[in-house]
């Protein structure tokens, strides 16, 4: 039975998220989610409001919000479910950053003392072990859970959003200088757009190219939860395992990274392993945490957005490719009959301009 969402008159942002079908990739709002049987998993990158929308589908009534943490500790899990009929179960990858690979048999233990409820639980995407916790899950309840991936604002909530904070007049400038110059996209996430809305009330916004690259990047690379900044790598070595999938993915012209096991990588797809061998890209699983990337799937994951893939991407190959006769060899690849090919412009942009690269290019 469908619920009545407190508060969705009042300014809030409608959330809608995706899943995949038998007849293909379907949306719905966040208001439809109470309507659904199987147990929920809610996945999002870093940054993309998994808690604020975990917290609001806990308001509910019969819905009972409480953190996977809080769970699992829980010596009495009856008298923290408080007879509702749907736990809601925010923050997965907080525990599982303490205890890989234990925590959804940890969450799936506390669910057996209540009698298996239906329950909502959230993860970041990267964090999530699809294979093993959907075996776990329906081993439990019979019944296969729904993935569920947390959408990017719209055009609509991005000029909403920094109305509130910025002005009218103010946001549009702002939205209109990221459009321009085709990161769009860096205003979907909802913590990067309040990042962005921050810098835009101190500072004038970015002039070129490369210095609103930079900027990003300060803003993406780095963890802003204080649970899991702890855990994080310093910033050169999170940019070079970035740079070098980035690199991989332009270059080969494949569209995901994956952590699937070697038999099962598809078409388009490379897997965390090959992009590991790389020079400094053995934390490639650490940086795939940031919001540098973004998730395209289970367990498949990209750029967050191709300008910044080519621009990292152009730092790592200048960075590491060797020196000298190899370094001109592997520069001549680019071309294809003295032309570089339509997929290899942005990141061919890059390195020409950089004084390490650039005389190594045909003319």
């Amino acid at each position: 039975m469908n619920k009545v969402f407190p508060n969705m008159d009042k300014g809030i942002v409608e959330r809608t998220l995706w899943y995949e079908h038998k007849d293909g990739r379907k949306e719905l709002k966040e208001t439809e989610l109470s309507s659904f049987i199987e147990p929920l998993i809610i996945l999002g990158d870093a940054g993309m409001g998994k808690s604020v929308l975990l917290a609001r589908l806990g308001e509910l009534s019969g819905f009972k919000y409480c953190t996977a943490g809080q769970l699992i500790r829980s010596q009495d899990p009856v008298k923290l479910f408080d007879g509702n009929q749907v736990l809601v179960i925010d923050a997965l990858d907080e525990v599982s950053s303490q205890k890989e690979g234990t925590a959804v048999d940890a969450v799936l233990k506390k669910l057996q003392q209540l009698n298996c409820p239906a329950f909502i639980l959230s993860c970041r995407v990267a964090d999530w072990q699809s294979a093993t916790a959907v075996v776990s899950i329906l081993e439990d309840y019979s019944k296969k859970p729904i993935e569920l991936h947390l959408m990017s604002f719209s055009d609509n909530d991005i000029q909403r959003y920094l109305s509130l904070s910025l002005g009218v007049e103010r946001a549009e400038v702002v939205i209109q200088h990221f459009n321009s110059r085709g990161l769009n996209q860096l205003l979907g996430n909802p913590q990067t757009l309040e990042l962005i809305g921050k810098v835009a009330q101190e500072r004038e916004l970015p002039n070129s190219r490369s210095e609103l690259f930079e900027r990003a990047i300060d803003v993406l690379w780095c963890e802003h939860k204080d649970s899991k900044a702890q855990y994080q790598l310093d910033k050169e070595a999170i940019i070079q395992a970035a740079g070098a999938a980035f690199a991989a993915l332009i270059l080969t012209g494949n569209e995901a990274l994956t952590r699937k096991a070697a038999a099962n990588i598809g078409y388009g797809e490379i897997s965390f392993t090959e992009i590991a061998t790389l020079p400094n890209a053995k934390n490639i699983k650490d940086a795939i945490t940031t919001r540098l990337f973004n998730s395209i799937g289970v367990d498949r994951f990209s750029y967050l957005h191709r300008s910044i893939g080519e621009y990292l991407g152009a730092k790592w190959l200048t960075q590491n490719s060797n020196s000298g006769t190899n370094k001109r060899r592997f520069f001549s690849l680019f071309y294809s009959d003295g032309l570089v090919p339509a997929s290899l412009r942005g990141i061919h942009a890059w390195l020409a301009q950089d004084p390490r690269a650039g005389s190594y290019f045909v003319n």
